[in-house]
């Protein structure tokens, strides 16, 4: 089990890697039962199976009383998912944090599970959703699947155990910035979403919002969520990193979206959900119901960021960070080197990172 769980393996064969892991795991147990037993060792043994059997009964207890309903699933980039999910009684309370094991209940994949962020939809009552990006395995061949449907879109019944997680304690702080690089929106526009509540009648607290994108595509299918955070206090910037200042100027078309993907030796076209306004609306409408965000084109300084938060707060910052890792670890850099910076300000740092794997 010390060999087959090595990063690398979990990483490039996970599916094998799981297989392996529960196997071995029962191999373990019931061949150290029977040794125990011989040597009258038992007793020393029972804590160790109760303990990883209750871990398991309190996991099917979660998704039974989840239940296992259909979700809208939705290829809506050639590499990122939406996953629209109905929720039960107990699961709307819009202040949940954190994230949630789904599984995806088809042949292929059911017995597998993995973690999301999500929040809830502010589209539909009693939703949650969670952005995907597709890597290998279980997304790779859930995005196959989706090509080939209607508007890359299927109902699809999942499982969901959670939530876990919680949120960081960053009450006492009178300015929070919250960066999302990516996918990495979902779990942290959740927890910006919940802090306005909170905070609504404290017009000391500042709450910033930095989301970190490759291009216009992004704001397309996150078009709803940010159009939503207009009526609230909350400070909305997002930076373009792959369109430069100049070329935007210039009217150059946005690079990063592809309406055709090879599938095996045929071209499939990716089609777009009705719903979902096009580029060319966004982008039109961004002028009016986006105005008061700031898009910025360009690279992403992450130092000077944190700089001028660090300069700008009152008495304490708090950064909370999901993204990608390297993003992550970049902030994490610069908030560390800066913490000097301001001797008499608290400077925090969370990251809400899953590095699961």
């Amino acid at each position: 089990m010390l060999i087959q769980g090595v990063l690398f393996i979990r990483r490039r064969w996970y599916e094998t890697f799981l297989v392996m892991h529960i196997v071995l795991g029962v191999c373990w147990l019931v061949g150290c039962w029977t040794h125990v037993n011989k040597l009258g060792f038992v007793y020393f043994f029972y804590p160790v199976a109760i303990a990883w059997g209750i871990d398991r009964l309190a996991r099917i207890i979660r998704l039974l009383l989840f239940g296992y309903p259909l979700a809208d699933i939705e290829l809506i980039t050639n590499d990122l998912m939406r996953i629209d999910i109905p929720v039960p009684e107990s699961w709307q309370n819009r202040d949940n944090i954190g994230y949630a094991f789904i599984y995806i209940l088809r042949a292929n994949c059911f017995w597998q599970s993995h973690p999301f962020t999500f929040m809830h939809s502010i589209i539909t009552q009693k939703r949650i959703v969670c952005y995907c990006r597709v890597k290998g395995g279980l997304t790779d061949n859930l995005r196959h699947y989706l090509l080939y449907k209607s508007n890359n879109h299927a109902r699809i019944r999942v499982g969901v155990e959670g939530p876990y997680g919680s949120s960081p304690p960053v009450n006492q702080t009178d300015s929070m910035v919250f960066v999302a690089g990516g996918s990495g929106i979902s779990g942290i526009y959740q927890e910006v979403t919940c802090r306005t509540k909170r905070n609504q009648r404290d017009f000391a607290v500042t709450v910033k919002l930095i989301w970190i994108v490759r291009d216009f595509s992004f704001i397309r299918w996150f078009y709803a969520e940010l159009k939503a955070l207009k009526e609230t206090s909350v400070i909305v910037m997002v930076y373009i990193t792959g369109v430069s200042a100049q070329s935007r100027e210039n009217g150059v078309p946005q690079d990063g979206v592809t309406v055709e993907k090879e599938v095996g030796h045929e071209m499939v076209s990716l089609q777009r959900s009705p719903s979902m306004p096009s580029l060319d609306d966004v982008d039109h409408e961004s002028g009016r119901d986006l105005s008061f965000i700031e898009f910025l084109y360009g690279r992403f300084d992450v130092t000077r960021l944190v700089i001028t938060n660090i300069e700008e707060c009152k008495t304490s910052v708090s950064f909370i960070t999901c993204g990608h890792p390297k993003m992550v670890d970049d902030l994490r850099v610069a908030v560390c080197q800066s913490i000097n910076s301001e001797p008499d300000k608290e400077i925090h740092f969370y990251d809400q990172l899953e590095v699961w794997a």
